[in-house]
């Protein structure tokens, strides 16, 4: 794992944020996969002014976050904001073939990340899926995750 951290160190750029600064916004076009090297952020959903409510997550030194969106190429499903002074490693878009290549297992922990998600949007657009479309009925729960990902929120 290490040797693949060091193949990744070459891929990234670094950014510097101060409090309250938003990374991302949810309905955003993909840009990349953010590294959390230091400082904190908060992730919420959409719809949520981000002054008052309580984040979905919050994200310290070492998390990686953008992923769903940077692996499924979707839109952004959050909103990243900084809490305070954050130093983000960030992986382009365009690198995700030579990610995925050089760093396999990484690759491998995001996703199972990814597949152990629970939110309210999720499992509904897989309730969907699973009772409008009979083929999907018995379906494998990751090709629905998967499914589910790419479905606009817009369309429940």
């Amino acid at each position: 794992m290490l040797e693949e951290i060091h193949e990744l160190s070459k891929l990234v750029f670094k950014h510097e944020y101060n409090g309250e600064d938003t990374l991302f916004e949810e309905g955003q076009k993909c840009d990349g996969l953010y590294i959390l090297v230091s400082g904190e952020l908060d992730i919420y959903l959409k719809g949520t002014n981000y002054r008052f409510s309580k984040p979905l997550r919050m994200r310290t030194g070492g998390a990686i976050f953008g992923e769903i969106s940077f692996f499924f190429d979707t839109t952004r499903t959050a909103t990243a904001v900084s809490s305070r002074y954050c130093k983000i490693f960030f992986l382009q878009k365009e690198n995700k073939r030579l990610f995925k290549r050089i760093c396999p297992r990484i690759v491998k922990r995001l996703y199972m990340q990814i597949y152990t998600y629970k939110d309210e949007a999720l499992e509904a657009k897989k309730k969907i899926l699973r009772t409008s479309v009979a083929y999907f009925a018995n379906a494998e729960e990751k090709a629905i995750i998967e499914l589910a990902l790419q479905m606009e929120t817009r369309y429940l």
